[in-house]
């Protein structure tokens, strides 16, 4: 009896000792990952309060545990995020700091304290452990999130090249943003063109239209063909390099979706320090006049890049 008063008066005195040696008044946890992100898109996302009830995961009503957060302070690479969980608070940090232009890493850290007698202590290391694999769940949520291009910009954007060679196009003034009626009817003037020079069209027809001011827009229409047509007043030929590098992405959407979506184009144009040599367009798809429901327009923008 007196030998194992003694063996467990041993582990008791092993287990406090251990909680005052091996567990640290303040236990820093941290959660790391690298991820292919452009940084300053990732900090516009993160800057907008409403984006991260996109990507935060504990939002599901059959999970039996939630945490809630809050952000405390916006930094330039950085945000203090205080965390709920029931009627537990602690202060984080995320951070990230980027590598290159498509890639950054990723740090979410916050630290918990070690009160009282050993058996808190180690419920306290207990709980510390939790915390890590929460910011483990944390952190990959939001990497899943950033990756995906589309959640970034509206869509996902792609690398392709030129492909035709030589374009017929023509150019009209409008006072107004002009419908897919009014460009529809510069393409019919376009294919009546090639048809009459006995040309073959290679491929959907292109739009851009540049807004001049508030009442003055500017459309041009391009169609590619297998050779080169004669140029006139209302017509003019165009020889493209082929093999030139162009970003590419389909959306489906009428004229408001498109007209965002080359304002992000913009936007990813300056993330990623584009320079782009020439002006981008729409490929036509979808036949709009026939087609009523714009949502089921389908459309490729192209960005020429270098």
């Amino acid at each position: 009896m007196k030998k194992l008063s003694a063996l467990i008066l041993f582990f008791v005195v092993v287990a406090v000792a251990a909680s005052y040696i091996f567990i640290p008044s303040t236990i820093k946890i941290s959660s790391i990952a690298t991820v292919t992100a452009n940084s300053n898109a990732v900090h516009r996302i993160l800057m907008n309060d409403e984006t991260w009830a996109m990507w935060w995961p504990y939002k599901n009503e059959s999970q039996l545990q939630k945490i809630n957060f809050k952000l405390s302070k916006k930094m330039l690479n950085s945000f203090e995020i205080i965390l709920y969980d029931g009627n537990d608070s602690v202060l984080s940090l995320l951070q990230f700091v980027p590598v290159n232009l498509d890639t950054l890493n990723l740090s979410w850290s916050c630290e918990l304290q070690t009160r009282g007698n050993p058996i808190n202590r180690f419920s306290n290391y207990y709980d510390a452990v939790t915390t890590k694999k929460k910011l483990d769940f944390l952190i990959d949520s939001l990497c899943v999130f950033i990756t995906n291009q589309k959640n970034i910009y509206g869509f996902n954007v792609k690398k392709a090249t030129v492909t035709d060679s030589v374009l017929i196009s023509t150019r009209k003034q409008f006072d107004h943003y002009p419908n897919e009626f009014e460009t529809d009817e510069m393409i019919k003037k376009l294919s009546t063109h090639i048809a009459t020079n006995n040309a073959k069209v290679m491929n959907y027809p292109m739009l851009h239209i540049k807004q001049e001011d508030e009442t003055h827009f500017e459309a041009m229409v391009a169609i590619a063909t297998d050779s080169k047509l004669p140029d006139n007043k209302e017509f003019k030929s165009k020889m493209l390099l082929m093999g030139g590098n162009l970003l590419e992405s389909e959306i489906t959407g009428g004229h408001a979706t498109i007209r965002k979506a080359f304002e992000e184009y913009e936007q990813f144009i300056k993330d990623y320090r584009k320079t782009s040599p020439a002006i981008p367009y729409q490929l036509i798809i979808t036949d709009r006049t026939k087609e009523k429901d714009t949502a089921k327009w389908i459309t490729r923008l192209y960005y020429p890049v270098i």
